[in-house]
This record gives C-alpha cells, structure tokens and sequence, in this order.
C-alpha cells in the first residue's frame, strides 16, 4: 500500500470495472485493499459517527477525491466506492474493538490501548460508545446475526465481482470444446454466490437431444 501511496499526481494507477462498476482484473483486490487504508485516517474518515450513513457527504467526497489521487477510475463507479469504503470503515472499527476494546476489562486500560492510527478524542468517543446501552445492545444483535448465518465467502479476499470475471474467462472456450452448458442462471448474482460458497457442477448435453 505504502507503494500506492507514493506515486505521483500525475502516475494514475489503471483499475478495470465491470458493467456494474465493481473492480475486476488482477489488480482488484490491491484496490480494494487500498479502499481500506483510506478510512483509517481519522481526520478524513472520523470514527465519532454510529453508522456509515451518518458520516456527513463531504467526508465521503473527499474520500473519493483521495481515491482518485492514485486511480484512473470513472466517476460511474462513485457509488460502489463509497460503498465498499463505508464498508471498510465499518470493518476497522470492528477491528479496533476486538483487539483494542474487548481485550480489556477496565476503561482505563481500554483508553490506553489505543491503537496508534486512531486520534485520541475518537477513540474516547468510541469507547464510550461501546460501553452504552445502545453500543451494548448493537453488539449483541451483531452477535446473533453471525449465528444465524449458514452460509460463508469461501473465496478468500476475492470479492463476487472478481470470481464473476475469472470464471467467465477460464470457462468459455471449455464448455465449448467439452459439450458443456450452464444453466441459465450462471451469470447472475445468485450463481456467482454458489460458486463463492458451494461447488457448482456442470451438465452434460444430451447430443441425441441437440
């Protein structure tokens, strides 16, 4: 990341979208990684706010503005970054909470364990987030949402979009060669979720049929 972080203005680093305006292509998870490293600073993505949709419309465009410092991208796919850094904002707070937070027991050893890319005065807000009846509460319905999931991403860090593409490009000319079809609904969201979470078998055609 800190590669990323070092080129220059004007070294635009190419990301490749697809028709829904997710990054695809070799170079999509770096991107995405990189998304990450965006929100955790503070002082663009402050950590004071409950819920991604309440963080103020200007943080947000600055955030894309910062994304587009270091990548040729279109500003059809504003959307699915904001998003996907929302997204990954959320997950640097979990993070936070986890070693930082639920490690401890005390308030004081909790404010002192602040992890160094967080400004001091949002990890105190935070904290006392966390320690309230509504952060509390938001916790343990987090928690019984995990345990009703009864399916998982078993695709590692590749997102749907990227299994999409490579699977659309390594399959094509073999169905062709080998005689084999895929069901209609290969290409949709719901298949690209199959393939993520379960294997997925292929048909033979029936040549008699054909």
């Amino acid at each position: 990341m800190l590669k990323i972080w070092a080129t220059r203005d004007d070294e635009l680093l190419p990301q490749k979208f697809n028709k829904f305006d997710q990054p695809i292509g070799d170079d999509a998870i770096k991107f995405t990684n990189f998304l990450g490293t965006v929100v955790r600073n503070g002082n663009d993505a402050p950590l004071i706010y409950k819920d991604w949709r309440q963080v103020p419309s200007e943080y947000k465009e600055k955030l894309w503005n910062l994304v587009k410092l270091k990548y040729d991208i279109e500003d059809d796919s504003m959307s699915w970054v904001i998003k996907a850094l929302g997204k990954k904002w959320k997950d640097f707070k979990c993070e936070l909470k986890k070693k930082h937070y639920d490690a401890h027991k005390t308030y004081e050893d909790r404010v002192a364990d602040r992890d160094p890319r967080v400004i001091p005065d949002q990890w105190k807000h935070l904290i006392d987030f966390w320690n309230s009846e509504e952060g509390q509460a938001r916790c343990l319905r987090n928690k019984v949402n995990r345990s009703k999931q009864v399916t998982f991403h078993t695709a590692g860090s590749k997102s749907f979009a990227h299994i999409r593409e490579e699977e659309n490009v390594a399959n094509v000319n073999e169905d062709a060669s080998n005689g084999l079809e895929r069901d209609a609904w290969y290409s949709s969201s719901s298949c690209i979720h199959a393939i993520s979470t379960h294997r997925i078998h292929y048909k033979k055609i029936n040549e008699d049929a054909a």
